[in-house]
């Protein structure tokens, strides 16, 4: 088995990249910073390693709230196709985010990736637990559409 240093998943001899996480195995050797260094803002850390040979289409990424950090990790992002979800709309509250906010933070994100790359989401579906959160179906519907007047 080759353990993936960057999650921790044990794969199958012989493979090139991470059945979990999509990491290549020879590139994160075990002194580098693991997934949840990564996702902080590090300014000590120059980049990740192998980023831009991830077989993925694109990042999703929770940043509802200040515990997500800045969009500074973003600069590591390849310039291209790759989408990069900014989930700036929280399922955590029922209240709706001000458009002019998610405006102004997802052009706070562009600093570091083209316009074009960036997507808005959710930070994490309607359903964070297995409990599920407490908004009701009206409210996610709300959530999604955005009718705040603001």
């Amino acid at each position: 088995m080759i353990r993936c240093d960057n999650c921790g998943t044990n794969n199958i001899d012989g493979s090139e990249y991470c059945d979990e996480c999509g990491m290549r195995l020879d590139l994160v050797p075990p002194s580098r910073p693991r997934k949840r260094e990564l996702a902080g803002v590090d300014e000590e850390f120059d980049s990740p390693v192998g980023i831009d040979e991830l077989k993925v289409d694109g990042f999703f990424l929770e940043y509802d709230d200040a515990r997500s950090g800045g969009f500074e990790p973003l600069r590591f992002v390849p310039r291209g196709p790759k989408r990069v979800v900014l989930g700036l709309v929280t399922t955590k509250r029922a209240a709706l985010e001000s458009k002019d906010e998610l405006k102004r933070r997802i052009d706070e994100a562009a600093q570091y990736v083209p316009l074009e790359q960036l997507c808005l989401s959710p930070q994490c579906g309607f359903s964070s637990t297995v409990e599920g959160n407490t908004l009701t179906i009206e409210e996610e519907k709300a959530k999604l559409m955005n009718d705040s007047k603001s």
